[in-house]
């Protein structure tokens, strides 16, 4: 009885991430900024964000069609002198959280694919390089993509920007 309620426990932390729908739709660094070619898939892999022109137009976000690598939206977060922590897809491809950070204070933006300007923000202390969309929690999460990780998570609440 005790090796299936262990079994069944293991198996648990082992899948939680994977059930949470957090591996796939987000990229996050440990100590640095994102690689400028990172390309990140939305829930259902028909487009794609990454910066449009790294070297050109920094912190300027394109999302491009998975099929055709047609740009269909573009932001300017108008971010100058800093570089990209992290980044995520909302479940409902509607929806990215990218994340940046200033001396010891993390801040969350959150933009709507149709929607020129920021839906929303979330500001905290600390160094926050890693975010992304839970299913079972139904929110962005910042923190580890693992099960303590997950088990630690901060919710991002966003408020009006």
């Amino acid at each position: 009885m005790k090796k299936k309620v262990l079994g069944r426990f293991v198996f648990l932390l082992v899948e939680l991430p994977f059930l949470s729908g957090c591996l796939a739709h987000s990229v996050g660094s440990s100590d640095w900024p994102l690689s400028d070619t990172a390309r990140l898939f939305s829930f259902d892999h028909e487009s794609y964000v990454q910066l449009v022109d790294p070297e050109e137009l920094p912190n300027v976000f394109g999302i491009f069609d998975g099929e055709t690598d047609e740009e269909v939206w573009r932001w300017d977060l108008g971010i100058p002198d800093n570089d990209l922590k992290a980044i995520a897809w909302s479940d409902d491809n509607q929806h990215i959280a990218f994340v940046y950070h200033w001396s010891k204070r993390s801040m969350v933006y959150l933009y709507e694919v149709g929607k020129e300007d920021c839906v929303g923000t979330f500001g905290i202390n600390g160094w926050h390089h890693n975010i992304y969309y839970s299913r079972l929690r139904d929110k962005f999460l910042l923190g580890e993509q693992s099960i303590w990780g997950f088990l630690l998570a901060i919710p991002v609440r966003f408020s009006e920007p």
